[in-house]
């Protein structure tokens, strides 16, 4: 049996070019015991041509990639069979970030618009977050768990 329910519910249908998507998220805990919701860190991406992912907690390091601080999500606690909500707002257009053929770093804009599906995933723990040994970031996602939303469509008007 899963550990939560998940409503998403956008603050409206469509929204203009450049206007923030304002949802919130209505979670329930199922079990027995306290649960922590990652609250405050969130990640949106593009997938496919009309998609976007919302990691409402922490994503895992690349192998490659090395960090100097890593400092958890601030954490809400849940108790059993209580609801919490939590606003998040993803500010479009989504941007991206790169090293261009010449060498030169360079930001631009994800186009996204149209009818467009919205998936949210949410991060939560079992217990608090202590971390115990020198590498926090991966213990902290090894601890996380990840619960899929109900998929929700809005419609984002073009540039």
């Amino acid at each position: 049996m899963p550990d939560l329910k998940v409503a998403v519910v956008s603050q409206q249908a469509k929204y203009g070019y450049g206007e923030p998507i304002c949802m919130t998220l209505e979670v329930r805990n199922l079990s027995q015991r306290r649960l922590f919701l990652v609250a405050h860190r969130a990640y949106a991406r593009k997938v496919g041509a009309r998609g976007l992912e919302v990691l409402v907690g922490q994503a895992a390091l690349a192998t490659s990639l090395y960090y100097y601080r890593f400092v958890p999500p601030d954490l809400r606690s849940v108790s059993p069979k209580a609801t919490a909500k939590l606003p998040i707002s993803v500010g479009l257009p989504l941007r991206e970030s790169l090293i261009d053929n010449h060498g030169i770093y360079i930001e631009r804009d994800v186009p996204l618009d149209g009818k467009v599906s919205v998936a949210v995933v949410i991060g939560y723990l079992l217990t608090e977050f202590r971390p115990k040994t020198n590498d926090p970031w991966g213990e902290f996602v090894q601890q996380q768990k990840l619960f899929d939303a109900p998929v929700i469509t809005v419609n984002l008007s073009p540039h």
